[in-house]
């Protein structure tokens, strides 16, 4: 076959051809450089896209640690979790502010602050739509809650005794109370409770044991009504007992308030009667913990809150923070709170004795029984 191209070899023995070949070769390394230079901007463009979402995620300041509620975005992979664990990331949340749609933050860090900010840094107001972690999507959350209740009463079981900072919010007669921040000495047989309130009223004392003291309290305020009325022996049941507070002592502790969860949720998790929702990526103070959110599709009898937050510690397998709220007024808007129990710095098993629950501890300020 006879080609018709041109003959590159004679092209280039004349200076025309050879200006027109330089200009081809030119015209084809400019065109080469363009396309890399196109590549290569947009390799830059997703690196530094990559780079800003890092540091979107990383660089919260960690002078903000003291506000209520911290978020981070949650890590599958493990070591991402490790290097997120890490970082501070917090965001100050108004309950004004909070709407249906919002999306719920995969952390919120609830921060046990001293007794001076114990108000602000214990206020969590419940989501609508948290989130059920990935891990668990396969279980029915109603069956994971229960579980995780009869997993918290097998490990209680073998709690013996223990301490820890007691901190309570109620609503009382229609009016949410001042935080009460209470040093709590708790042992499981005989059922035994020692508070001694720091604040408010520093000083106020209160101890119970199951079968002992006619089944009485003994307590004692402070100032002029502990020089007027000293040690007092009363019904735990009664109002003197229980004038700011919704229980009495008998009822106070981690052990009846996982009784008192087992017995609501076994009736109440059913569908088309409660909604659950499970978040295992939650603190309280620096504790890890596992959020189960349950909400009630409507009011029935002896249902005794609208929504319902538990959190369980996840290295104890205990629940040490309890919130509960009341059904909205009307439609669109959170239901108030009704009563909010966090246990902080706890420790088990330290080998309480008699004299823990007895008045005459010199420690005490009883005063003579």
């Amino acid at each position: 076959m006879i080609s018709t191209s041109p003959n590159r070899g004679s092209e280039w023995r004349t200076s025309q051809g050879r200006r027109k070949t330089l200009l081809r070769l030119g015209k084809t390394a400019f065109a080469l450089i363009a396309v890399a230079a196109t590549v290569g901007w947009s390799g830059s463009t997703i690196d530094r896209s990559l780079v800003k979402v890092r540091l979107d995620e990383t660089s919260k300041p960690a002078d903000e640690r003291s506000t209520t509620e911290s978020t981070a975005n949650t890590e599958s992979d493990e070591s991402k979790s490790s290097t997120s664990s890490k970082l501070d990331q917090t965001a100050a949340v108004d309950r004004g502010q909070e709407t249906a749609n919002e999306k719920p933050s995969d952390v919120r860090r609830v921060a046990a602050k001293s007794p001076k900010s114990t108000a602000r840094t214990l206020d969590l107001t419940p989501r609508r739509g948290d989130r059920t972690d990935d891990s668990l999507k396969s279980a029915e959350p109603s069956a994971v809650a229960l579980a995780a209740i009869a997993d918290c009463k097998t490990r209680y079981e073998k709690v013996h005794d223990y301490v820890c900072t007691f901190i309570k919010v109620e609503r009382h007669r229609g009016k949410l109370l001042a935080p009460h921040v209470i040093a709590m000495k708790v042992r499981t047989k005989p059922n035994s409770v020692y508070l001694r309130f720091i604040k408010p009223k520093a000083g106020r004392e209160a101890i119970h044991v199951e079968g002992r003291n006619g089944g009485k309290v003994l307590a004692h305020d402070v100032g002029l009504g502990k020089l007027i009325a000293g040690t007092l022996s009363l019904d735990p049941r009664g109002e003197m007992a229980m004038e700011d507070s919704r229980h009495p002592i008998t009822d106070a502790g981690i052990g009846p308030m996982i009784n008192m969860l087992e017995a609501h949720w076994k009736v109440e998790l059913k569908p088309g009667v409660s909604e659950v929702s499970i978040n295992e990526h939650m603190k309280v103070g620096d504790r890890p913990c596992k959020m189960i959110t349950t909400r009630h599709v409507e009011k029935q009898k002896g249902m005794d809150f609208y929504l319902v937050r538990v959190f369980i510690d996840r290295e104890l397998g205990l629940p040490i923070r309890f919130e509960g709220y009341d059904w909205p007024k009307r439609a669109g808007i959170d239901g108030e709170l009704i009563e909010e129990y966090t246990y902080t710095n706890l420790k088990l098993n330290v080998g309480l004795s008699e004299i823990d629950f007895d008045a005459r501890n010199k420690n005490y300020a009883f005063g003579r029984l």
